[in-house]
């Protein structure tokens, strides 16, 4: 403001200065288009030094409407839309008739008649979604046809020597050759599988990692005569951790024959305590030292992870065991309950309830497991039980009738695992290895107790690439505001206004590869993608995401059938330059005619 009022004043001043030369000049022939032309000169001055704009009122059908193309977008969907205004926010995609939008807020902000965009292409990136939900302006989605290659993939980025890594997934293959996929690490290909041709199929893939560290296996894709491609895999995998498991059993069965001989397989530590008559029982010690079992005690609690018992082996427990069971739950201790029938054992349910499902006879189904993306073989229980509905429980296994059937919910600091499922047992003699080590693995890793330490850390971002924010979040107790240090600096944090122990934070990273992010507490390892890295899983979850949006948005606000719009313009500089020019020239043309005949004159 303050450089345009210059502008005026001196512009003014030179007005005066040469209206006054003009009126002083001896010679007073063409007065008045010499003053025209020093006027228009002055103001042509003024106006290439001050922008000049006017405003265009735009009227039509579809001013409300754009079109915005991203990666991936199939230029067949848009003929019904080739009439509208195209834009893009990517910068390799711009065209003639397609525009770049550097930031989609501030264009929306610049042009608030826009209600309604048809999206094109694999969609817009979840930070311009929430703009568009604060904005209010809704979307249709055009998706295209499904990226060829991986199109999901999920394993666990921190687990323990021994654990089992398991990679699970979808694949798109439109090729007409198979395609072999081979989990590879270390040099030695360690699992395989084979997408057949024209298919879209999921996998999994397992090894049982020996080493500690940070590593990174890969995926190697393959067919024939092609080049093979690969994916990375990090894993971050620290020192073995063996559960330390009570087992209570009101009887011997097989079910928990078997279950012991699996958990000592596997390397867990494992107390087992069997009912024979009223306060006798029969006790198995597998990969410990022998332990006092005859009274379930504070001491002998804290020593464990995990307690695996029946609804009858709790229900004969005397008061002041229950008391202390309760108490150590509270404290962190997990607790797995089986149930085969409608008992309530309201003390340590925590308001499950559990309902007989009708049938007869009953018939073999598969198992869903949500959380490790498995459906089992069919297994064939006693009688099918299931969970009724709560809303603070997490279902963990369902039926083929979408009943839960196994299910966690919080108590205190530790977690109870209500499970109505029997004679598991069955898969092992069927030869069914795997399906009984998931169902039991995800049993105990979501029943036991939390590792001791002060801070926890949430990665939000599935592929954090360098170059792009990355999101994280830290609960911890300690007191204070919490340091967090990175190879790109200090992150600054915000903490949860309804989690005071959380704080998230962004930070960009500026290169690919393992990263450890330092806190006063503990450090966290994290794997930094590149660009190339996993696009097809990206561009599937975005088309997820786009397709989600646009069935929730906002639906276009309505009209009359006609919008207007005013969109300022500038006048183009040039014509400025040219009145200047044309201006200039008069004056110089017109003086040196004058001079011309003054020279006559005396001669």
């Amino acid at each position: 403001m303050k450089e345009a009022t210059g502008i005026i004043v001196v512009s003014l001043l030179l007005v005066v200065f040469l209206v006054w030369k003009e009126i002083r000049r001896p010679v007073k022939a063409h007065l008045f288009l010499r003053l025209t032309a020093s006027l228009l000169a002055v103001a042509a001055l003024a106006c290439l030094a001050l922008p000049v704009t006017y405003s265009v009122t735009k009227t039509g059908n579809n001013a409300n409407t754009v079109v915005l193309l991203t990666p991936g977008y199939n230029k067949d969907s848009l003929v019904a839309y080739k009439d509208l205004p195209q834009y893009t926010t990517t910068a390799s995609l711009v065209a003639p008739s397609i525009s770049l939008i550097p930031d989609l807020r501030y264009f929306l902000a610049q042009h608030p008649l826009i209600n309604q965009l048809h999206v094109a292409g694999y969609g817009l990136a979840d930070d311009e979604l929430a703009a568009l939900t604060d904005m209010g302006i809704g979307i249709q989605y055009h998706a295209p046809a499904q990226p060829a290659g991986f199109t999901a993939a999920g394993w666990p980025r921190q687990l323990h020597q021994g654990e089992w890594l398991e990679v699970q997934g979808n694949y798109n293959n439109p090729s007409k050759e198979a395609v072999r996929i081979v989990l590879t690490g270390a040099g030695a290909r360690l699992d395989s599988a084979t997408i057949p041709a024209a298919t879209a199929q999921s996998f999994r893939l397992r090894c049982k990692p020996a080493h500690q560290g940070s590593t990174l296996y890969e995926l190697e894709t393959s067919n024939a005569g092609n080049t093979p491609l690969t994916q990375k895999i990090p894993v971050h995998i620290l020192p073995a951790h063996h559960l330390q498991v009570l087992l209570l059993s009101s009887s011997p069965d097989f079910d928990n024959k078997f279950l012991s001989t699996w958990l000592y397989e596997n390397q867990y530590q494992v107390s087992v305590r069997s009912t024979i008559t009223k306060g006798k029982y029969s006790q198995q010690f597998l990969n410990r030292e022998a332990l006092t079992l005859s009274t379930l005690s504070t001491p002998l609690l804290e020593k464990m992870d995990v307690v695996i018992a029946d609804d009858q082996a709790l229900a004969v427990l005397n008061a002041s065991e229950k008391a202390v069971l309760r108490a150590q739950i509270q404290k962190g201790l997990g607790l797995i309950l089986q149930t085969d029938s409608t008992a309530s054992l309201a003390t340590f349910t925590g308001g499950l309830q559990v309902k007989k499902q009708p049938g007869s006879p009953v018939t073999a189904r598969p198992l869903t497991m949500p959380a490790v993306f498995t459906t089992t073989t069919p297994l064939q229980p006693a009688q099918w039980f299931s969970i009724e509905n709560n809303r603070l429980a997490q279902p963990l296994v369902l039926d083929d009738q979408g009943a839960v059937v196994t299910a966690a919910i919080l108590s205190g600091a530790g977690k109870l695992v209500l499970n109505t499922v029997n004679n598991t047992y069955s898969w092992l003699l069927a030869g069914n290895k795997q399906d009984y080590a998931q169902f039991w693995s995800l049993l105990l890793h979501k029943a036991a107790r939390s590792d001791a330490q002060g801070s926890r850390w949430e990665q939000l971002s599935a592929f954090p690439t360098a170059g792009s924010p990355v999101q994280l979040t830290l609960a911890t107790t300690a007191a204070g505001v919490p340091a967090i240090e990175t190879a790109a600096g200090k992150v600054m944090l915000s903490q949860k206004a309804w989690h005071p122990h959380s704080w998230t934070g962004t930070y960009w990273p500026v290169a690919s590869g393992w990263q450890t992010i330092h806190h006063q507490q503990d450090s966290l390892r994290l794997y930094i993608y590149s660009k190339e890295d996993w696009t097809g899983v990206q561009a599937a979850a975005s088309m997820i995401n786009n397709t989600r949006y646009g069935a929730v948005s906002a639906p276009a606000k309505t009209s009359n059938g006609t919008s207007t719009e005013v969109e300022k313009k500038q006048v183009p500089p040039v014509i400025f330059l040219l009145v200047f020019l044309a201006c200039c020239s008069y004056l110089w043309v017109e003086g040196k005619g004058q001079r011309g005949i003054e020279a006559t004159k005396l001669h």
